[in-house]
């Protein structure tokens, strides 16, 4: 209970203070790049927490970050979002998704 409102707070606060950005699949992102670089390992943990469904995106992006030891707010702003400033899941899971299968194949 404690971290979904800690989540939202967090949530709000990255609101308040980045524009809203759409997902461009001809440039790669810092996430992008840095999950070319990353471990077998990594890319295990990284399948591992895309497929989780029981945390949003935002916290899947978080937990990637910590992971792979990148600043959350150098790559917030790079996840696709909607008008409103809200996360969004699908764009932003397919961005993910992409880059790990690049990274395997």
């Amino acid at each position: 209970m404690v971290m979904g409102i800690v989540t939202q707070l967090y949530s709000i606060r990255l609101f308040n203070k980045m524009k809203t950005t759409k997902y461009n699949t001809k440039t790669t992102t810092k996430l992008e790049s840095q999950i070319q670089k990353c471990s077998e390992v990594d890319v295990d943990c990284l399948w591992a927490i895309l497929k989780y469904r029981e945390i949003g995106i935002l916290r899947k992006v978080l937990c990637i970050c910590n992971l792979l030891k990148l600043n959350s707010d150098e790559i917030l702003p790079e996840i696709p979002q909607d008008e409103n400033g809200r996360f969004l899941d699908k764009p932003t899971r397919a961005m993910i998704h992409d880059a790990l299968i690049r990274r395997i194949s």
